[in-house]
């Protein structure tokens, strides 16, 4: 699960023309002198906290926190070339998602003041996800031809907005045969 989010943030946060390396956080900006030596403006995503519960037949829901750590070299008294690059990285990572995780959310940001001419802001975002690593089931494809529903729908456009479940709301988008929702929970559909 950690190493799919980290393959896609890092690939989303590469296009950012602005960042010359993007990596996973190793403590870089104290280890510098030790470390393979990266360009500034850098980015550096680290895994903080996960918390999982069970779901059925080996899942389980991760809620992880995600700090992105943003290095910037600057000589000047004041530099604020930085905010700048902050508010882009956010406007890439606020809101986005990834098969099986829940939008990436903005919870805090905060400065790391203890590195000589280095600024490193810490973003952090929740994300939750499903590990589906340990699910060993047959996989079958289907064709659905009808969609059972225990509430009345609103459908707007391809959207059946089907009501509230615990702590999310159930979005099903209809594209062909593939039945998606935001949230990663599954469909029950009687054929």
């Amino acid at each position: 699960m950690q190493l799919a989010i980290y393959n896609d943030l890092k690939q989303r946060i590469s296009t950012l023309a602005a960042l010359k390396y993007v990596a996973l956080w190793n403590n870089q900006f104290e280890r510098e002198d030790v470390n393979v030596p990266f360009g500034y403006p850098c980015c550096f995503i680290e895994f903080a906290d996960t918390t999982y519960v069970d779901d059925l037949n080996l899942r389980q829901r991760g809620t992880l926190q995600i700090n992105i750590h943003l290095g910037f070299e600057s000589y000047k008294t004041e530099d604020t070339d930085i905010l700048q690059l902050k508010q882009d990285l956010n406007e890439l990572i606020h809101g986005w998602s990834t098969i099986n995780n829940t939008k990436f959310l903005r919870r805090s940001e905060t400065q790391n003041f203890d590195h000589t001419n280095i600024q490193d802001y810490i973003i952090s975002y929740q994300v939750t996800g499903l590990d589906v690593t340990s699910v060993n089931l047959p996989t079958v494809d289907a064709d659905v031809n009808t969609l059972v529903l225990n509430v009345d729908p609103i459908i707007d456009n391809t959207t059946i907005r089907t009501g509230f479940i615990p702590d999310d709301i159930a979005l099903a988008t209809e594209e062909g045969t593939i039945l998606m929702t935001e949230s990663s929970y599954d469909l029950i559909i009687d054929l």
